[in-house]
C-alpha cells in the first residue's frame, strides 16, 4: 500500500463499515495518537512490517475544529527503516490550509521547525512515532493543540475482554465516567452515569429489545467497599445477576451499548467486530445504535459478518472494501446514491462479500 488518506469534519453523519485486510490506525491505548498507530502489541494489533513494493507511506488527514473556521492538515510519509522489517518517519507537516498554507510543523530528516523556527527537543524524537504524538508544547497556534486533542480522544475498541476475569465483572469505583475506554473495562462505570443521566430509557430499551423475556432493569448497587455491582434484574423472578454472572453475550452486548449510547462520545469510534460472540437477532440493535451515534461523531465498524451488514436495512452505511492487488492494498469507498443504486438489487453483504463492489469501484 503506497497511500492513505482519511477526512472527517467534527460532525460526520455517516458510519463508515470496514472490510479489513490488512490495517493500521492510531493506538487510543496510550492516549497519543502515535504511529504505535502502527499498532503496538499493548493495543492488539500487530507491529506493521514493511515489504519490498513499495518505497514509501503517505498518511493525510484533514480536520474541521468546532474553535476554528480553518481546516488543519497532518501529513507525513513513513520509509523503511535501515537493517529493519519497520518504519521511520520520513517527513511530517502539520499546516492550516488556506490561500496561502501556514505550516504550524515541519520536520525533516535531522531538522525539526516549529512556527517557523528551528526545534531542538532536550531528548532525540524516535524516529519511529510522529512530533504530534510525542512533542507537548505550548503551541502558540491552537490549531496544533486540537489536533493534539483530537488525535487523542480517538477510540478504538478491540479483542475487548469480557471473560470470567475481566474487570468489567468486578466491583468497580462508583465514580462517574461518561466515555467507554479504549479496554472497554470502564463500562459499568459508564453505564451507571448514563442511567442515572438522561439514558435509563434508551438503554432500557435497548436491553429489552435483546432480552424481551426477562430483562428487568439495571440496578447498581454499592458494597461495603463503596464500589458499585452491575446487575441485571429478572421480570420473571427475584433473583438478580451480577456482573460476574452474566454471560459473556450479555456482557458484550451492555459494552456496544455503553460505547455507541453515550451523549458525550469521543470524536470517533472505532469497533473491531462487534458481532462478535452476540446473537443474530442482537444486531440490528447495534446497527441501530451506530446510525444514532454517528449523527453525534464519525462511527466506523470492521467486519467479516454479511449479517452485521445486512443489519442496516435501509439505513445504508458508506462501506470500505479492502482489497489486495498482488503488490498493495486499495481502499476503496461507497456510499450514498452510488451505493443505493447497487444494492437495489443485492443486499449489502452480497455486493460487498461476492467481490461485486470491488470490481465496479
Amino acid at each position: 500500500m503506497d497511500a492513505w488518506a482519511a477526512q472527517r469534519t467534527h460532525r460526520c453523519k455517516r458510519i463508515g463499515q470496514v472490510k479489513p485486510s490488512s490495517r493500521f490506525g492510531f493506538d487510543p491505548r496510550d492516549g497519543s495518537g502515535r504511529t504505535g498507530l502502527v499498532y503496538s502489541e499493548r493495543a492488539g494489533f500487530p507491529r506493521l512490517r514493511w515489504g519490498d513494493s513499495a518505497d514509501a507511506m503517505r498518511f493525510f488527514l484533514r480536520f474541521a475544529t468546532p474553535t476554528s473556521p480553518e481546516k488543519i492538515a497532518h501529513v507525513f510519509a513513513l520509509d523503511p527503516a535501515i537493517n529493519s522489517a519497520g518504519h521511520r518517519v520520513d517527513s511530517e507537516v502539520v499546516a492550516i490550509e488556506g490561500p496561502i498554507d501556514c505550516k504550524l510543523l515541519e520536520r525533516r530528516p535531522n531538522e525539526l521547525n516549529i512556527d517557523g523556527v528551528p526545534f531542538t527537543p532536550v531528548e532525540p524524537l524516535p524516529e519511529d512515532e510522529t512530533v504530534v504524538s510525542m512533542l507537548s508544547a505550548l503551541w502558540k497556534h491552537k490549531e496544533t493543540y486540537e489536533l493534539q486533542k483530537e488525535l487523542r480522544a480517538w477510540t478504538i475498541y478491540q479483542n475487548l475482554r469480557v471473560d470470567e476475569d475481566a474487570v468489567i465483572r468486578q466491583s468497580t469505583v462508583g465514580r462517574s465516567e461518561s466515555r467507554v475506554s479504549g479496554s472497554g473495562q470502564n463500562a459499568i462505570r459508564v453505564l451507571k452515569t448514563l442511567y442515572e443521566n438522561g439514558c435509563k430509557e434508551a438503554i432500557d430499551n435497548a436491553m429489552s429489545a435483546a432480552f424481551p423475556d426477562d430483562y428487568g432493569e439495571l440496578v447498581f448497587r454499592p458494597d461495603r467497599a463503596e464500589a458499585v455491582r452491575d446487575v441485571r434484574a429478572s421480570k420473571v423472578s427475584a433473583r438478580a445477576d451480577s456482573a460476574a454472572d452474566l454471560s459473556d453475550g450479555t456482557i458484550r452486548f451492555l459494552l456496544m451499548v455503553a460505547i455507541l449510547a453515550t451523549p458525550d462520545p469521543p470524536p470517533l469510534i472505532a469497533i473491531d467486530e462487534p458481532e462478535a460472540g452476540l446473537h443474530p437477532s442482537m444486531l440490528p440493535l447495534i446497527a441501530d445504535l451506530a446510525v444514532e451515534a454517528s449523527v453525534r461523531t464519525q462511527v466506523i465498524l470492521s467486519t467479516h459478518s454479511p449479517e452485521m451488514l445486512d443489519a442496516f436495512g435501509e439505513n445504508l452505511p458508506s462501506a470500505t472494501v479492502f482489497e489486495w492487488t498482488g503488490d498493495r492494498t486499495e481502499l476503496k469507498t461507497i456510499g450514498g446514491e452510488e451505493l443505493k443504486k447497487w444494492t437495489a438489487d443485492y443486499s449489502l453483504s452480497r455486493f460487498i462479500f461476492s467481490g461485486e463492489a470491488a470490481a465496479v469501484l
